[in-house]
């Protein structure tokens, strides 16, 4: 599988699209709106 070119067309605006700075973990747990920021369980030292 390595040789075949895998193209999903409807994934170009995310990859073209301006990304956020630093870690996608940190900046999602910093903010407070859990389920907006897909988060569904928010532990001591854990979060899903």
């Amino acid at each position: 599988m390595a040789d075949k070119l895998l193209w999903a067309p409807w994934r170009a605006g995310f990859i073209l699209s301006e990304k956020e700075k630093g870690c996608i973990f940190c900046t999602r747990l910093k903010r407070r709106d859990s389920l907006k920021n897909l988060i569904l369980y928010r532990g001591r030292k854990v979060f899903v």
